[in-house]
């Protein structure tokens, strides 16, 4: 379930290629390839069982870290996936920088990220990707802005923080908004790194549970981040 721009608005485009990337042209959601190309029945998006270690974002210093522009799929475990999506995953996917990909509905174009996304039967969704060119921090300020300022998104105060600059967001997706997406970016050396938690909205109407979602988010970025610095 990809998420889409409400009805009636273009889709968002990539905050790098917003900020004056030369690929302005490729039109990804929420500042990802969220969802790209068509789930993967044969399983080849699964995440590796191999576990990794992981530290709530709130504890982590991610000062300094540094993170490949390269896949950072490849190291998370199911359990990560199955904590973050609150239920099994139905779906999943994965693309590569230079593969045909679906950015939105009815456009498909050639991702210039790696990423995955794996989806459970109620909806719910989350989303890990890097991009491929590298961000110098002052790009990496722009594009923090853009995405916060993102048309359905606000920033959320008081996140943790994830790389530097950091833009942690809650974002309404879906047709007339009906999916709630937290989701954390932040630059890593030259990389910049994003990961989400999306679930129904419905299921995200109090203040309570809008942050147990940004709490799930952190956690699963926090497994992002471990895996992709590996």
């Amino acid at each position: 379930m990809p998420p889409v721009s409400p009805a009636g608005e273009r889709p968002r485009r990539h905050p790098a290629y917003a900020v004056g990337a030369p690929l302005a042209l490729a039109a990804l959601v929420l500042s990802g390839c969220s969802g790209a190309g068509s789930p993967d029945p044969s399983g080849a998006g699964s995440p590796s069982p191999t576990p990794v270690e992981a530290t709530p974002l709130e504890a982590l210093d991610t000062a300094g870290v540094v993170v490949p522009r390269a896949d950072p799929c490849e190291g998370l475990p199911e359990t990560a996936v199955v904590d973050a999506l609150g239920a099994p995953a139905t779906a999943a996917d994965r693309w590569a920088d230079g593969e045909p990909a679906r950015l939105s509905p009815g456009l498909r174009d050639v991702a210039h990220e790696w990423g995955c996304a794996w989806t459970a039967a109620d909806g719910s969704a989350v989303r890990a990707w890097v991009f491929a060119p590298p961000l110098t921090p002052a790009r990496a300020r722009a594009v923090a802005r853009t995405v916060v300022a993102d048309d359905g998104c606000r920033r959320v105060a008081d996140a943790p923080a994830f790389g530097e600059p950091t833009a942690a967001r809650l974002c309404r997706t879906g047709d007339g908004g009906r999916v709630l997406e937290a989701a954390f970016s932040g630059l890593f050396g030259d990389a910049w790194l994003s990961c989400s938690v999306a679930a129904p909205r419905a299921e995200t109407r109090t203040a309570v549970a809008r942050d147990a979602l940004v709490a799930r988010a952190g956690a699963w970025c926090s497994q992002v981040l471990a895996s992709a610095r590996t």
